[in-house]
């Protein structure tokens, strides 16, 4: 298995252990921001917000592109992502927008199935 295959499954079980942990605080949202040292990501509850950053450039991108792959944001703002939780199916409304020039994302996280 090559060096960017293990980077592509490094980011998809980054990503469903974000959402996972969003979900198990009861996050409304996770906001996703560039900032200089790396993506911070953040959990937001109502209008409150704590989060964390990550400083790994590479992971970062994958994470990016599989959030854009799955929510199919080539070409439209909006999209939707489906996870699985806890045995219960999460659809998370993906919402890119522009933060200083560039893209930052919004993952509403909706009732379960």
């Amino acid at each position: 298995m090559g060096a960017n295959s293990d980077k592509k499954n490094e980011a998809r079980q980054k990503l469903q252990h974000i959402i996972e942990e969003a979900i198990d605080i009861g996050a409304d949202s996770i906001e996703l921001e560039y900032v200089d040292d790396g993506l911070e990501v953040c959990y937001m509850l109502g209008s409150t917000g704590f989060g964390t950053l990550l400083a790994d450039r590479a992971l970062e991108s994958e994470i990016i592109e599989l959030i854009i792959s799955e929510a199919k944001l080539e070409d439209t703002p909006r999209g939707v992502m489906d996870r699985m939780h806890l045995g219960k199916r999460y659809h998370i409304l993906v919402e890119e927008y522009d933060n200083f020039g560039e893209s930052a994302f919004k993952l509403i996280l909706n009732n379960p199935e």
